[in-house]
């Protein structure tokens, strides 16, 4: 059986950044995008997320919705979580095209440090 994450029809037309991580390395990561926000999502929003995506069974999903302020500019941050196999979690996060461009040249940045 093959198991993938659907968008969902409302986040279907909004700016996209997605890409799948080990487990190990989401605190990382969400550590990592946290600077970028000045509020709205920060160490308790990084612990809500982990928590939740490594409770999820195969091929579960998981949704999250943060009120961010990113550049001086309000607005939501979508994630969406879905466990992709045993240890591989993709994380999907729509919000404005500034939002998903950082968090997009933040993984560039992170991936090529793991040696990816």
């Amino acid at each position: 059986m093959v198991a993938y994450f659907e968008i969902p029809e409302a986040e279907k037309d909004s700016p996209e950044f997605s890409t799948d991580f080990d487990t190990p390395n989401l605190r990382p990561f969400f550590n990592r995008i946290v600077p970028l926000f000045e509020s709205g999502f920060g160490a308790a929003e990084v612990k809500k997320a982990c928590k939740l995506a490594t409770s999820l069974a195969l091929h579960g999903t998981a949704s999250l919705e943060f009120m961010v302020k990113h550049k001086g500019v309000a607005g939501r941050m979508r994630m969406h979580l879905f466990m992709d196999d045993t240890d591989v979690v993709g994380v999907y996060i729509f919000s404005s095209q500034a939002v998903v461009d950082d968090i997009s040249e933040l993984c560039d940045i992170f991936f090529e440090e793991l040696g990816m």
